[in-house]
């Protein structure tokens, strides 16, 4: 689950009042910030 782990990172970065769900979201599609 490397990516989930990728995904992870990211999100450790971004705060944490979002949900876990909304991340990984996030995560999956490339989003441009």
């Amino acid at each position: 689950m490397d990516s989930a782990r990728s995904c992870s990172l990211q999100a450790d970065h971004r705060p944490t009042n979002r949900p876990p769900p909304d991340q990984h979201a996030r995560c999956r599609p490339p989003h441009p910030d």
